[in-house]
């Protein structure tokens, strides 16, 4: 009988360690489906907009016209570039006017209305008395806009794998320049799209939203001028590193080379799960 009593008592703790951590694993799944359904609801809607297609369409016209102005330098024959940076194909993923400023429009447009919207439209307040938590809510809307800002920077990338590959006329070029940048792009948008979403959860308008979005874009963009400026007065080395560190154009610029480096990436991915988490704060503290 004492064995039969002490086989129990050792059985216990590891019955009641795995039910915790079946129980943990059923809450991350459920959490996980969440979010994932909240993404894919707030895709289809973005998508059923006629707004959608417009923006698309525009984005892929300045994508063309970027690419006519590449084509153009290629049959001039371009000169070696003194800098793998300064390359016409380097920079077509890269920090470029057109495809900065392409950003610095699509992403307000895309977030501002993610609660800011729903706010003055009153489907905020209703959503937050369902059993869906507010941070679960925002990471499914922040995932759906990051979504559909790589959607409406895909010209860029198709017209690049038709420069590659082409049939007949393809030109040979390093594939780093390709993969580069659409990663870099794709970590950048991370990036915008969680100060979008902060900016969304901070104003009670569409319109104060997108205002609030461009000005903190403007920021980010003045403060990756920062790094040159500290180069042409001579500023220590160690300044200047730190000062890298929040160049997210600069980031860009690295990238398109083809030089992908992976803490830059989780540098940015921390950043966007930061500014979610405020998000959220605000949220609580707004409503």
């Amino acid at each position: 009988m004492s064995a039969v009593v002490s086989h129990r008592d050792d059985t216990q703790p590891a019955a009641r360690s795995g039910s915790v951590l079946r129980l943990a694993g059923g809450r991350v799944l459920g959490d996980v489906s969440t979010v994932v359904s909240i993404a894919v609801w707030e895709i289809l809607g973005h998508f059923r907009r006629p707004a959608a297609y417009v923006m698309l369409l525009a984005a892929t016209l300045v994508a063309g016209w970027h690419f006519s102005l590449l084509m153009t330098l290629l049959a001039q024959g371009r000169v070696v570039p003194l800098r793998q940076a300064d390359d016409p194909l380097a920079q077509f993923l890269g920090p470029n006017v057109f495809l900065v400023f392409s950003l610095m429009l699509i992403v307000p447009v895309v977030t501002m209305g993610m609660v800011a919207d729903e706010r003055r439209r009153g489907i905020w307040e209703m959503l937050l008395t369902t059993p869906v938590q507010p941070w679960q809510v925002l990471t499914g809307k922040f995932a759906a806009a990051w979504v559909a800002v790589v959607v409406n920077v895909l010209p860029w990338i198709c017209c690049l794998l038709a420069l590659r590959y082409w049939p007949g006329i393809g030109l040979e070029f390093d594939r780093g320049y390709l993969i580069g940048g659409v990663i870099g792009i794709a970590t950048i948008s991370l990036s915008l799209c969680a100060v979008g979403m902060v900016c969304t959860t901070l104003c009670k308008a569409p319109f104060a939203a997108s205002v609030a979005t461009v000005s903190a874009m403007i920021g980010l963009l003045l403060l990756s001028l920062v790094p040159r400026a500290m180069l042409h007065w001579h500023i220590g080395e160690a300044w200047m590193s730190v000062a890298e560190r929040f160049a997210c154009w600069e980031h860009l610029a690295r990238f398109s080379t083809g030089a992908i480096d992976p803490s830059v990436i989780c540098g940015h991915v921390s950043f966007s799960v930061c500014l979610l988490w405020i998000a959220c704060q605000a949220t609580r503290g707004h409503d």
